[in-house]
């Protein structure tokens, strides 16, 4: 059986069909890493997605909470002397006085209890912002934690807002009486306790509660101002995060443009190896 002959022409084609088939190779090879780059980036840019949506999270539950703490705030301002102011006229001016007590209801009586609510109400919201803040701090990254706490923007720690506990001792020098247990019976709720309370009660104590309320307000307004610094630092967070994930969201555009341009040079080079080969065979018989 005799075989083609190794011409020139036959020579040229073997050598085409082994670059375009090397080329092909190289071009899968270059694929196959550049698949392997599109899914680092995807993890990336989704991981980066996954920081910016916890951060906004944060951000609006912390905005939210400020919201509610200034709810209290407004609806307390209003009438943050009303109370006293109206116990102590009824107090000092008999005449006047005659309005509250000359009547089927104690309206006297109706102004301590207002004023022991006040405080109650001030206590009880506080409580319920602490816990809010408790939960929100519960999903935050720890790195981020220790990160706020080393940041020169913020100048309270979370763990220190909604507390009252150290409002009357870090303001003892406003009050008239010293001993900060001797409202504890008015903040029970336990009607018979607070009665009593309410009933023992002199003017100045009724001050001192009133001064009492107004602390506790401005405490809470003060750490909504502080809280306003922790927004503005995962506002800050998120345009940080937003510019790398633009960046991630360049890369991997440009890592599938040249992924697909390689797949055509794949696909472009094994027609040319293949049409080369088949002009070998061609020629190889002809020359038979």
């Amino acid at each position: 059986m005799r075989r083609g002959k190794l011409t020139n022409i036959n020579f040229f084609l073997i050598i085409a069909v082994a670059i375009f088939t090397l080329l092909s190779f190289i071009s899968d090879q270059w694929i196959i890493r550049k698949e392997d780059d599109l899914r680092q980036a995807n993890i990336k840019y989704n991981n980066i997605l996954t920081k910016i949506q916890s951060y906004n999270s944060s951000s609006h539950s912390l905005l939210m909470l400020g919201i509610r703490a200034n709810i209290l705030i407004d609806s307390y301002l209003p009438k943050r002397n009303l109370w006293i102011k109206s116990l102590i006229l009824a107090e000092s001016d008999k005449k006047h006085g005659k309005l509250f007590t000359e009547r089927k209801l104690n309206y006297k009586w109706d102004l301590k209890y207002y004023l022991i609510q006040d405080l109650v109400s001030m206590f009880i919201y506080n409580k319920s912002l602490w816990d809010e803040l408790y939960n929100i701090k519960g999903w935050l990254d720890p790195t981020i934690t220790k990160d706020m706490k080393k940041s020169e923007k913020i100048h309270k720690k979370l763990d220190d807002m909604f507390n009252l506990n150290e409002i009357f001792k870090e303001n003892i020098d406003e009050f008239f009486f010293k001993n900060e247990k001797l409202y504890d019976d008015a903040l029970m709720d336990i009607d018979d306790a607070r009665s009593k309370a309410l009933n023992s009660f002199k003017l100045k104590n009724w001050v001192d509660i009133n001064r009492y309320t107004i602390l506790c307000a401005e405490s809470l307004f003060n750490d909504i101002n502080y809280l306003e610094d922790y927004v503005d630092y995962f506002d800050k967070l998120v345009l940080d995060n937003e510019e790398t994930l633009n960046g991630i969201f360049i890369k991997r555009k440009e890592i599938m443009l040249l992924k697909s341009s390689l797949i055509l040079i794949s696909i472009f080079t094994q027609i040319l190896a293949l049409l080369f080969l088949l002009f070998l065979f061609r020629n190889m018989l002809k020359n038979r």
